[in-house]
């Protein structure tokens, strides 16, 4: 049993012994296993590297972009600003997620024939003949007119997200476009008249509905279509073919017209200049100061009002005296009376002047000669008298003196006429020149 007991134990201890392995075998079962391990980490690696890489994109500065992400563009539905600003930016794989661009650059569209003739094909020029509303194109004026012009349209992409949902294609962008700003043009030019239109103005001026960029504009924005608008401008508006000659015909009148107002307006600027300087001229299309006042005191005047007049020949007064007319306000400089007034004033003042100081001499001489003569008058006759005989006697007087022979009746025709005194006076200059030259001979 001993022994049976003993064998029993021997083989249990060679059941538990391991072999030997090779170590060849041992190092390629080591490679194998870092190898994996190596191949296991890069796998790992590339897919980190093309969840964070694969999703970058750039957005040009004439670009716009939203992010679609499970088919749907990313901050639409919480209301919040989903459009990409340029540069780079991360995002997921596709197909996770999607990028969707629009340029943001002009667009120009022409609306070259929906209200023109139709082609008229190897003319130079459309039919002369009436309107065939199957084939040529116009528009209604607001005076029941009709013309003809071409439009040209300029817009960009402004909002990306609305764009992309309500819009999807530049091709269907242009469409809507032009059928907002044709829908436009048709409702402006319906509220001006045909001249403003061949003018080039068939907006109205008083009212912004009118305006076509504005009302087209605002179709779009009721679409939510994210397309601005940068201009809308006419082009070659025309009368049609048949009353083209006559229209031109009112136009150059007008024209001539307004050649003639114009230079009234010159010459009527040149004349009140002349005539006052600055106070006379106009003012932002109302009368110059010294007119408005002058026409104040006028119409008192034509209405025979006393107090009127009154009230409006006190600043005309002061204005013509002081040659200033003060402003309006505080901020308002006074204004300058000038021209041929300033110059008749200034010759008045000059005038009145010399005259009162005239007066003021011979007031002073009477008052002297009053003096003198309280004093003395038989003595002052006497001096008045030989006086009055040197002015007389003078040969500088111009006074002729005859003498006549005591007891003698004389007769003198004195003729006034300054005719016959200039004719006196020429012979008796030649006389002298006569009498000079015979001195001369001798």
């Amino acid at each position: 049993m001993a022994h049976d007991h003993d064998h029993a134990g021997h083989d249990h201890g060679h059941a538990h012994e391991v072999p030997a392995v090779d170590p060849a075998q041992q190092s390629l079962a080591d490679a194998l296993k870092v190898s994996f391990w190596l191949l296991r980490g890069l796998m790992i690696a590339l897919v980190i590297i093309y969840v964070c890489f694969s999703g970058m994109y750039q957005v040009a500065e004439n670009e716009a972009a939203v992010e679609v992400r499970f088919g749907q563009i990313v901050g639409a539905d919480d209301g919040s600003v989903a459009q990409i600003t340029p540069g780079f930016h991360f995002g997921l794989p596709f197909p996770l997620q999607e990028v969707l661009k629009v340029p943001t650059s002009e667009r120009t569209l022409r609306i070259d024939r929906q209200f023109v003739y139709k082609d008229p094909g190897d003319s130079a020029e459309p039919a002369r003949g009436p309107l065939n509303p199957e084939l040529d194109g116009s528009l209604i004026t607001g005076d029941a007119n009709l013309v003809h012009a071409r439009f040209v349209i300029s817009y960009r992409v402004d909002d990306a997200p609305d764009y992309f949902i309500n819009v999807g294609s530049m091709e269907q962008a242009d469409a809507l476009v032009l059928n907002a700003v044709q829908q436009a043009v048709v409702h402006a030019v319906a509220s001006v008249p045909a001249d403003d239109v061949i003018a080039g103005r068939p907006n109205h001026p008083d009212d912004p509905n009118h305006d076509i960029k504005t009302k087209a504009q605002n179709t779009l924005d009721e679409l939510n279509t994210g397309v601005k608008l940068s201009a809308v401008t006419i082009e070659r508006p025309e009368m049609p073919a048949m009353v083209s000659d006559a229209y031109e015909l009112v136009s150059q009148s007008e024209a001539q017209r307004g050649k003639l107002i114009n230079d009234a307006e010159r010459e009527r600027t040149k004349l009140l200049g002349e005539a006052a300087g600055k106070a006379a001229l106009p003012v932002e299309g109302a009368a110059g100061p010294l007119v408005a006042l002058i026409k104040e005191y006028e119409l008192a005047t034509a209405l025979n009002d006393p107090a009127g007049i009154r009230a409006a020949a006190r600043p005309l007064s002061l204005a013509l005296r002081s040659l200033r007319i003060a402003g309006e306000n505080d901020q308002s400089p006074p204004v300058d009376i000038g021209g041929e007034v300033a110059k008749i004033i200034n010759e008045a003042q000059i005038a009145r002047t010399n005259v009162t100081e005239g007066i003021d001499t011979d007031v002073q001489t009477v008052l002297e000669l009053k003096d003198a003569f309280d004093r003395n008058p038989n003595f002052f006759k006497q001096a008045m008298w030989q006086d009055a005989a040197r002015q007389i006697f003078s040969e500088d007087s111009g006074i002729e003196v005859y003498y006549a022979p005591a007891g003698d009746t004389t007769q003198l025709e004195i003729n006034r006429d300054p005719r016959i005194a200039s004719e006196k006076q020429r012979r008796e200059l030649d006389a002298r020149v006569q009498a000079a030259k015979e001195q001369d001979d001798r």
